[in-house]
């Protein structure tokens, strides 16, 4: 299973045409709470804390404090996208090393392969990996 796991992080030859979707949300007013949490969890002292970055959710919890320009990589993945499609679309985007980016993201399941459930020979809906509220 650990294997399993460690290998979803990992960008494959076949994602190219795998569609992944953005894994989380972000956090438009972090609570101050959160915000400490996060401090203290990541042991960053409150007076070092990033200036200008965004709170982000993934949607199994974990909270990153990400640098303003990720979010125009993630929005790429609103909706279930290749990651050659997002690679036409992100021309406009500035980066050298665009498939950095995408292992970047997928390392850090910020955003995850969008699959679907198989019944018999049917596909039914995509499987939700969001926690149930």
């Amino acid at each position: 299973m650990r294997r399993h796991l460690e290998r979803d992080r990992e960008m494959s030859p076949d994602d190219e045409d795998t569609p992944f979707v953005v894994n989380g949300r972000f956090i438009p007013q972090p609570d101050p709470a959160v915000l400490s949490r996060y401090c203290d969890l990541y042991a960053v002292p409150r007076s070092a804390f990033p200036a200008g970055r965004l709170a982000f959710r993934r949607d199994d919890g974990p909270i990153f404090l990400l640098p303003k320009s990720t979010k125009l990589y993630l929005n790429l993945f609103s909706e279930p996208t290749t990651l050659a499609e997002a690679r036409a679309r992100a021309w406009v985007l500035a980066t050298t090393d665009i498939a950095r980016t995408w292992q970047t993201l997928i390392r850090l399941r910020l955003i995850r392969r969008h699959t679907t459930a198989r019944v018999g020979d049917c596909f039914t809906a995509p499987i939700p990996l969001r926690p149930a509220t």
